[in-house]
């Protein structure tokens, strides 16, 4: 293994309790299969926080990493990746709320966006 890989890889295992790690696929891949192989290179272990979102771009996908807050930790490109990942998963056909949910009002915008790209670990 070379040194910088090393060195990557001793970066995403750095982490506090809250942090997600936020990987990376491109379109048409699975999550599943994507968080898979991110387990298997060592990046995370069963019970930590995993999101996976689909990288749109023509260039290279942005290496792993912790994050705890999607509107901060991410760059505008990487927020406008995920919001785009949400969309995809929301079907066309369900009806489009009218206005805001109160329901879901305690719940952190960062939870949220957790709860729609979270893999299970």
């Amino acid at each position: 293994m070379s040194r910088i890989t090393r060195i990557e890889k001793l970066k995403t295992r750095r982490r506090m309790d809250d942090d997600m790690l936020l990987i990376w696929r491109k379109p048409g891949q699975e999550s599943e299969a994507t968080a898979l192989m991110a387990k298997a290179a060592g990046l995370f272990v069963p019970g930590d926080r995993v999101i996976c979102a689909e990288w749109f771009g023509d260039d290279n996908l942005p290496a792993p990493r912790w994050i705890r807050h999607f509107e901060t930790d991410l760059t505008e490109i990487e927020n406008e990746y995920c919001d785009r990942t949400i969309e995809k998963l929301i079907s066309k056909d369900q009806p489009k709320s009218t206005g805001p949910d109160h329901d879901y009002d305690h719940i952190s915008t960062d939870q949220l966006t957790y709860i729609c790209l979270a893999v299970e670990t």
